[in-house]
């Protein structure tokens, strides 16, 4: 997970003055803070470029063979482009074929190579055509003029901070305030969306002073004029198949595909395996593509003492079945807050994940440096509670009156789950947006209340809540958040499950072939038959880490949580009602809600003792820069090779 930075200074670019190195020093150290922080993703080096009045810098972070030894920024032939690319592209040959091949062999070209001559070709207008995770920053030398984009499905990250005089750029949000003219401030409508659980439908980051932008979107930024625009998005499968055996094949190649290309890299990659029904197929058609080689290493939790958390009833199916090379992470002791002085805090947000030491234990055992993970599966599904409204629109009237009675006779969870299908979801969102959330102060739901200012619409979606599920921001967030603490162990995460192909083809599969009197994932079930255990198929259920959860909060760290929320500097009743977080706060009866407010509660506290007390941002700012001997280049053709230098978490559920 390399990193990417710019500062543009856009009062410079007004005065249509010459290139100057008498700039150079000042630009430099601006650049060097931001950079500084993020050094943890440059470890194959770190180079800049200067011009005019922009800064350009990459931290290097080489995941694919073509990338090894490659320095960015990249200029083209003719200088008239620069770019800087965190990211991969899956669509090589069909990019490269449509630059009919004029930029030399495939094999010598890296993702941000290709993507550069696609801007030499077709300008900002290439952005649709690349396919896969990134985030880049793009300068038009001849235009004057900085683009930055963010790949539709949000797999990588990039935030900002505009003014009349200036723009930064970077991966990382604490990277963007490290810059002395931003403004690091908590900002209370981002802080008031946290406590409440809501959507992310806002551009703002935990600092006043930095936006993020979103999937799907760039920024163009000249001396006078700023564009935000919207250059892609995504749209169900064109052509799709009819048959239920056509819809388990196009599936199968969809998943298949999303993990094939994956697998790139200098190394085999690990995967993350918890024998349920998401990784379980990724494991599986990760080992077919691998071959007869290196068996996968298949990296899963284990737990002697918790029962409720243990996979291995299924995993041990699975090591039968399928080449892999089992390596079980021992996490009976890693509760929540376990060496709470050593926890791991990122560095721009207090959102936590709760079962942090599970990840660091599996990141760890890694052995490679792409790790790929099951997550994002359940976006995939979600809104399938509308079977039944879909089958009557679909005349399907007597498969409606089967399941609808199957529901009925179920009992009152499925009843329920039925009846609430029924309901539009803009409907249901309004409610719960205007109810309100009775455990915040009256000044924190005033906040929230303000704080969506890009609302996701539907559209003519076959299941809405499916669509808003899948462009949420929150997906790429976690996926950018998490990949701060992957980068701790040198590891790239990939997501087969955020595969904008797979995902485009599960927007137009019928609901039909996803669930059925109280079984989801048909479709996968169906089409991974012979390649996944019957056993594994079969499960109705996933582990829980809820008993290690309560475990860490209300015993083995009580003594730290209660430091921390009563201690003289806290600063969560600025949010939370003490009278809710005191009823939060009684014990292991504690309802799922409260304990999940409580866990915010404790992660505001630790970001703000950790990271952001005294003013964390300034902190870094007296940050000497980059590692001993890195030096920048003031003239703008030259290159310097540098020195070597993660969703909302469900508190409740387990893995896929």
């Amino acid at each position: 997970m390399s990193a990417v930075a710019a500062v543009l200074r856009r009062d410079l670019l007004r005065e249509s003055l010459p290139a100057s190195d008498d700039r150079a020093p000042e630009l430099e150290a601006e650049l060097l803070r931001v950079l500084g922080a993020m050094t943890h993703r440059g470890i194959d080096g770190t180079a800049t470029l200067y011009d005019e009045a922009l800064a350009l810098g990459h931290h290097h972070f080489w995941t694919t063979p073509e990338a090894r030894g490659e320095r960015q920024p990249l200029t083209s032939g003719d200088g008239a482009w620069w770019l800087v690319v965190d990211g991969r592209l899956d669509n090589r040959d069909e990019l490269w074929q449509a630059l009919d091949g004029t930029s030399g062999p495939l094999r010598s070209l890296s993702d941000a190579a290709l993507m550069l001559a696609a801007f030499e070709r077709w300008g900002r207008a290439c952005l649709p055509r690349f396919l896969g995770p990134f985030a880049l920053i793009a300068w038009d030398r001849r235009r004057r003029e900085l683009t930055l984009a963010r790949d539709v499905m949000g797999g990588r990250g990039l935030s900002f901070h505009l003014s009349e005089s200036l723009l930064v750029a970077a991966s990382e949000e604490q990277a963007v305030a490290a810059h002395s003219a931003v403004d690091d401030a908590l900002d209370p409508v981002r802080t008031a969306l946290f406590f409440a659980l809501e959507p992310l439908t806002t551009s703002r980051t935990f600092f006043s002073g930095v936006c993020h932008l979103a999937p799907g979107e760039a920024l163009t930024v000249g001396p006078r004029e700023a564009e935000r625009w919207w250059f892609d998005q995504l749209s169900p499968a064109k052509h799709p198949p009819g048959s239920p055996e056509a819809w388990e094949e196009r599936f199968r190649e969809a998943l298949a595909a999303a993990v094939t290309c994956r697998l790139r890299g200098g190394e085999p990659p690990a995967a993350l395996v918890s024998g349920g029904l998401d990784s379980s197929p990724m494991a599986a058609l990760a080992a077919e593509a691998l071959g007869t080689g290196r068996p996968l290493r298949a990296i899963s939790w284990v737990f002697d003492q918790h029962p409720a958390c243990d996979e291995r009833e299924y995993l041990g199916e699975l090591y039968d079945a399928l080449p892999l090379e089992p390596v079980h992470v021992r996490c009976d002791d890693a509760w929540p807050l376990s060496d709470p002085a050593s926890w791991p805090v990122h560095p721009a947000t207090p959102e936590q994940n709760p079962y942090r030491r599970f990840h660091e234990r599996a990141y760890r055992a890694a052995g490679s440096r792409v790790l790929l993970l099951g997550i994002g599966g359940d976006q995939l599904y979600a809104g399938v509670d509308r079977f039944l409204l879909e089958l009557l629109a679909g005349g399907r009237w007597r498969h409606a009156a089967r399941e609808g009675l199957w529901h009925l006779r179920a009992g009152r969870r499925y009843r329920r789950w039925m009846l609430r299908g029924l309901v539009p979801g803009g409907i249901r969102r309004t409610i719960s947006h205007r109810r309100g959330r009775p455990w915040l102060t009256p000044a924190a739901d005033a906040w929230r209340q303000a704080g969506t200012d890009r609302p996701i619409a539907a559209g003519s979606a076959r299941r809405p809540k499916q669509w808003i599920s899948l462009v949420d921001p929150m997906n790429g967030h976690g996926c950018s958040l998490e990949a701060y603490h992957g980068s701790q162990h040198s590891l790239e995460l990939r997501y087969p499950f955020r595969d904008r192909r797979l995902t485009e083809v599960m927007l137009q599969v019928p609901t039909a072939e996803l669930y059925s009197q109280g079984v989801d994932r048909r479709l996968l079930r169906r089409a991974m038959i012979g390649r996944v255990p019957e056993k594994v198929l079969e499960r109705r259920s996933k582990a829980s880490f809820e008993p290690i959860l309560r475990r860490g909060l209300f015993r083995e760290a009580a003594g730290f949580v209660g430091e921390l929320l009563d201690g003289p500097r806290r600063r969560w009743p600025e949010w939370v009602d003490p009278a809710f977080l005191a009823t939060a706060r009684r014990g292991e009866t504690a309802s799922e809600l409260e304990v999940l407010i409580l866990w915010q509660c404790i992660s505001l506290e630790l970001w703000f003792s950790r990271v952001s007390r005294g003013g964390a941002v300034r902190e870094r700012r007296e940050i000497a820069g980059l590692p001993s001997g890195t030096r920048v280049a003031s003239n703008p053709a030259a290159v310097w090779q540098g020195t070597a230098a993660g969703h909302r978490v469900p508190l409740h559920g387990g893995v896929r």
